[in-house]
């Protein structure tokens, strides 16, 4: 293989990314480094020269991945200026947060015994709060039961509702995960 040079930041990312498809195709037993490096087409060296060991590398994929969905998810919110607008992008911020990719790999790192979420310190999710209760003009307290509700929902959308259809013997199709979707924004409306 040709070697392809990169930045440090753009090596990082590379790595990251391999590992992400690894972890989404084939869950957490597939992440060694070794595999990690075959996925990226980089050498076995390289990964241990950017991440050191599989937790530094899991560690970094960890606050990677959700501070990339935090930043959509304001950038989503920080859009809206109709009501109208409001409802098709709090549509899709649900849609991304539902995504089943994401899904296993959030089940993949919670399995490992890992924290998905970007560190408590941050407050992350506050802003978003903070954005809803402007929104939706309510409290701070019924905007972080919004938040919470809505993220636990997609979470578990992402994670089982395929599952969870079948169990109950509906079709798991685009149309259905649609209209959970508007249904649950239907009761926080």
């Amino acid at each position: 293989m040709a070697r392809i040079r990169r930045t440090p930041e753009a090596a990082r990312e590379h790595i990251l990314s391999a590992a992400r498809r690894l972890l989404i195709a084939e869950g957490p037993r597939a992440l060694k480094l070794q595999r990690v490096g075959k996925e990226a087409e980089m050498s076995h060296a390289s990964v241990v020269h950017y991440f050191g060991n599989i937790e530094g590398l899991t560690l970094a994929l960890v606050k990677d991945n959700h501070r990339k969905r935090r930043e959509a998810l304001r950038e989503e919110l920080d859009q809206i200026d109709t009501k109208e607008g409001r409802k098709n992008r709090i549509e899709q911020a649900l849609a991304s947060l539902s995504d089943r990719d994401q899904g296993r790999l959030t089940a993949s790192l919670l399995s490992l015994g890992l924290d998905p979420f970007p560190p408590e310190d941050e407050l992350g999710l506050a802003s978003i709060v903070d954005r809803i209760r402007q929104l939706n003009e309510v409290s701070e307290e019924e905007a972080q039961r919004m938040v919470l509700a809505n993220v636990l929902a997609m979470l578990g959308e992402a994670m089982v509702g395929s599952q969870m259809r079948a169990r109950m013997g509906v079709e798991d199709t685009e149309a259905a995960r649609t209209d959970f979707r508007r249904w649950l924004m239907a009761k926080f409306a």
